[in-house]
């Protein structure tokens, strides 16, 4: 219960920290943003962000990392397929990236 009282306290105050700010409605890579929601979430392109990461981790701990399966095909094929640029919805795209990670 503390934890999810803490980062929904923490959900907030950024949401409304960054209404309140006076600069544009994009953020630094480009995306249109609505407080910390992304209005334009695509979720293949922080499920990429999230792998990357993690075999990062991977590789360094371990020396080896598994590869990437999306809907029964490897991670590079779907990333090219138009499927993955079609798929996208407003969402906290920072608390997708910890899901994907974890």
């Amino acid at each position: 219960a503390f934890f999810t009282e803490r980062l929904t306290l923490r959900l907030l105050i950024s949401h409304v920290h960054n209404l309140n700010q006076k600069k544009k409605a994009e953020s630094q890579d480009g995306q249109e943003m609505v407080g910390v929601v992304n209005v334009n979430t695509q979720p293949i392109t922080i499920l990429s962000r999230a792998f990357v990461a993690a075999r990062f981790m991977c590789m360094r701990d371990f020396q080896m990392a598994p590869n990437l399966q999306v809907n029964g095909v490897t991670h590079d094929e779907y990333i090219l397929s138009e499927v993955s640029r079609q798929q996208h919805f407003p969402y906290v795209h920072t608390h997708l990236f910890y899901v994907f990670l974890e």
